[in-house]
Order: structure tokens, then sequence, then C-alpha cells
């Protein structure tokens, strides 16, 4: 690439401060993410697989990028190439060639830690198997596409950044088709290439973080539930107050009560006298019997029990099953435990 000969319409502009602002903020969010990540692996899930250090590679790709971008910086990057002296872009475009090839192995680092990472939860083999040839794809290409953009000037490597070296170099849309194989937003603007890495990493990292928001939410209940004063509560049985009188059944006209039958009404009694206690031994029998009948039914694993249990409809049963599993054979705990 050669120096522009043409000022730009916006001037000697230095856009090289919000460069360094947005670097720092990727860098120390891709830093926090996986800090938060191995500290849920070690000492909750303890647990750290492959998919964890593949994003360890990505997280050591964003700070060589970092520091690179500091050098171009310093050398004219966020300022129009116009008003750079020939030296300032020499050094701008040999740090910009390495800066691509750490993004090539930042972005593909982040992708295998994404598919290791479904590698862990997945159990059928429709799923594993694209996900290992996926794996597979990532690595060939993204060694030869390195490889095509480290030779894209022949016969001399730095030609890609000293124009005044002979050789034969790869075009601009030749280049930018190799960027968009690896990066596809990073044509337009720098700033959608750091961003894109960011949330690659962002992504890879969010799915293990349920074990600590899990954590936060149990510790965030127990302290409330420390600091929040419990009401009394009294267990004590109390007896209804006894009714003084049932409706009484009506077999003959409307109004006539002749034909009632002693048995169908509750007598009216005092609190005093022997009524009083026939009845209250007959209910206490009758309570007796139904206590007992409760009692003798048992609730067993896989027992068929009739009568709805739940919608109170007959004709249904209910099974109680001590064994369900969902997702082909795994409980929800094990496959939050694969995560």
């Amino acid at each position: 690439m050669e120096k522009p000969t043409t000022p730009p319409p916006i001037g000697n502009a230095d856009r090289s401060g919000g460069l360094l602002a947005t670097s720092i903020l990727a860098l120390s969010s891709v830093l926090i993410f996986i800090g938060l990540r191995f500290a849920t692996r070690i000492w909750l899930v303890k647990r750290v697989g492959w998919d964890d250090w593949c994003i360890v590679f990505a997280g050591f790709g964003h700070i060589i990028g970092m520091g690179l971008i500091t050098v171009q910086i310093g050398y004219g990057f966020g300022r129009p190439a116009y008003y750079l002296t020939e030296h300032q872009f020499q050094e701008f475009m040999k740090y910009s060639y390495g800066e691509w090839l750490q993004t090539f192995a930042t972005l593909t680092f982040t992708k295998i830690s994404i598919c290791l990472l479904l590698l862990r939860i997945t159990i059928t083999k429709a799923f594993i198997r694209p996900l290992y040839a996926a794996i597979f794809v990532l690595v060939v290409s993204n060694v030869v596409l390195s490889l095509v953009w480290i030779f894209q000037c022949t016969p001399h490597l730095d030609k890609a950044w000293n124009s005044k070296m002979p050789g034969k170099c790869y075009s601009k849309g030749q280049l930018e088709r190799i960027i968009i194989s690896q990066a596809r937003l990073s044509i337009p603007n720098w700033y959608w290439r750091t961003w894109e890495v960011l949330f690659g990493v962002v992504a890879a990292c969010i799915p293990t973080l349920r074990p600590l928001y899990k954590w936060l939410v149990e510790e965030y209940t127990r302290l409330t539930s420390e600091r929040t004063p419990s009401k009394p509560t009294t267990d004590q049985w109390t007896a209804p107050k006894p009714s003084m009188a049932v409706p009484a059944k009506t077999y003959g006209a409307k109004g006539d009560e002749s034909m009632l039958q002693e048995e169908d009404m509750l007598p009216l009694q005092s609190l005093e006298g022997a009524g009083r206690s026939e009845n209250v031994e007959r209910e206490v029998k009758q309570h007796s019997k139904e206590k007992e009948t409760s009692e003798t039914l048992e609730f067993k694993p896989g027992l068929h029990i009739p009568g709805d249990l739940s919608t109170s409809r007959p004709g249904h049963f209910k099974r109680w099953d001590s064994e369900a599993r969902i997702g082909g054979g795994h409980g929800v705990e094990e496959i939050e435990d694969r995560i």
C-alpha cells in the first residue's frame, strides 16, 4: 500500500485518543470476563477444560493486539496517512501487517472455544460430528489464510509495508477478501473489528458463568433472609366452632316438615347434657377411622394411584416416578454440570 498523495477533506484530524480508549475498554472487558470464567471453573465447578484454555489464548491475543495498537498510535495511527512522514507510514504499515495476523488467531481461538463448550453439553452424534468438523475447518482455514497473508508479496515479504522494495503484491481487493474470510466486520472500520473480537470472547464466556450467577443469587437470598426478622408462627390446632343446626331436608311439599325423620336433623343441644357427649364420641370414632385409612395409603415410586392427584378429575392417574430424566437420559443437574 502506497502513501496517499492528496490531502483528505477532514484535514489533519487526530483520532488517536478514541482509538486508545476503545482498545483499553475492550481489553479490560475481555480480562474481566475471562477472569470470572476461570474463577467459576476453579472454585465452583472445580474443573477446567480445553475450551477454557482456548479462550485464554484468545485473551493473550488481545493483549498482543493492544501492544501493537499502542505502537501504531505512536507512529500516527488515528491521523490521515497524507500527513505522516515516510518513516511513520512505513512503520505503521509494518505493525498493522502483524496486527492482522493476531486478529486472525484471536478469532480462531474464540470460535474453537465455543465449539468445545458445545461439545461439553452435546450427547448425540448428530451434533458431535459437525462440531468436530467445524473445529477442523477453523484450524485449517486459519493456517492457510495466515500463510496467504504472510506471503502476500513476493519475492520480498517486506514490500507489504515498504513500497520501495522490488516485487509484486496482492491488490487491495484480494487482501480484503482474505480479511473477510476471517473477520466479517473488520473491513469498513477499525472500531468494528475491535468490537467483533470483543463480543466473540464475551459470547464464549457468558454460558460458563451460570454457576456463578446461581451462587450469587443463593448468597443474596441467604443474606436477605438473615436480615429480615421472621414472624412468630403458631402450630397449635384450634377446633372449629360447632354449628347450632343443619338445614333440614324436605321430603314432602314445600314448607312441610311433618315427614322429617329424626336422624335427618342435627338436634339442637345445649353445651351440657348426655346428648352432647354422645355426639362427641361419634365424631371422635369417625375421625379415627379416616386417620387410619389415610395412614395405610403409601405413595411409592413407580406406583399408579387411581384418582387424579393434581387436577381432581375422576378417571385420571398420576405416576410417582423418581427416575424421571430429560435430554436423552440426562437429568437437569447432570446437564448443568456439563456446562
